[in-house]
C-alpha cells in the first residue's frame, strides 16, 4: 500500500460512520509517507499531497470523535505544510471546509 492509497480510501470509510478505521488508513499512509519520494504524488493525483490530504481527512473525523482541538490542529497542519510545500492546488485543499466551520467554535 502506498501513502496515496491509504488516504483514498480512508474519506470513504468516515462518511460511512467507520471513524476507527479511517483514523487507522489515515496513520498508515502517514508512516509511509516520505516527502523527497511522494513528492511526485502532487503532480500524479492532481494536486493530492497524502500529508497535506489526510490531517485534512482526519480533522472532520476528530471532531466527531469528540476532540475539536485536534480537529482544529490537523487543520492548521494541513495548511502550513501546503504553503511550506509551495503547491497552489494543495494550498486549496488544505483549506478548511466552511461547512467543517463548527468545530471551530466548539474547540
Amino acid at each position: 500500500m502506498s501513502s496515496s492509497t491509504s488516504s483514498v480510501i480512508a474519506p470513504s470509510l468516515a462518511p460511512r460512520g467507520l471513524f476507527a478505521d479511517a483514523c487507522e488508513h489515515i496513520d498508515a499512509g502517514l508512516s509511509l509517507y516520505d516527502e523527497g519520494r511522494d513528492d511526485r504524488h502532487r503532480y500524479l493525483y492532481l494536486g493530492h499531497d497524502p500529508a497535506v490530504c489526510a490531517p485534512a481527512i482526519d480533522a472532520p473525523v476528530q471532531w466527531l470523535l469528540g476532540y475539536p482541538a485536534r480537529a482544529i490542529n490537523l487543520e492548521r497542519a494541513a495548511v502550513a505544510l501546503a504553503q511550506r510545500l509551495g503547491h497552489a492546488p494543495c494550498l486549496r485543499r488544505s483549506r478548511p471546509s466552511p461547512r467543517r466551520a463548527g468545530y471551530r467554535n466548539q474547540a
